[in-house]
């Protein structure tokens, strides 16, 4: 099944809109993270700037691959992104949890981590993903005419 590939800007529109709401979210979520399980202020990976700043570039990385993916093959590019972007996520997902295993295993830039933080860290790999995803595969719904 073909799939209407989206327009180069249409692409970086919704991703650059993504970046934003998933930025905003995972700030939100790691603030309230940070409070819940009462990580040490020097536990970088919660606190308001590197969350953003990396949920940005992360989120450019996906639109970027999206694009390439959309511009070199018409047979369902979307799909093609979703596994991909899912696969990728869930790798992402061995940081976190291999924190968690041995909290002092952190690097000494990313600060004292706790358990409890590290866990906290698993929505932040999960929201830019889906963010992304829902963003580039949305189509507006076609309604027939209605004569």
């Amino acid at each position: 099944m073909n799939q209407t590939p989206l327009a180069t800007k249409a692409i970086w529109l919704r991703g650059a809109a993504a970046s934003a709401i998933a930025a905003a979210i995972n700030v939100i979520v790691a603030a309230v993270a940070a409070v819940a399980v009462n990580a040490s202020p020097t536990f970088l990976a919660l606190t308001p700037g590197p969350v953003a700043f990396l949920t940005i570039i992360l989120m450019a990385a996906g639109t970027l691959v999206y694009a390439i993916i959309n511009g070199t093959t018409t047979r369902r590019p979307d799909r093609w992104f979703a596994f991909i972007a899912t696969a990728v996520a869930l790798v992402s997902l061995a940081a976190p949890i291999l924190l968690a295993i041995d909290p002092s295993q952190a690097p000494e830039r990313l600060g004292v981590a706790s358990l409890p933080a590290a866990l906290s860290l698993i929505p932040l790999h999960l929201v830019p993903a889906a963010a992304l995803i829902l963003a580039l595969r949305w189509r507006p719904s076609r309604r027939p005419n209605e004569s």
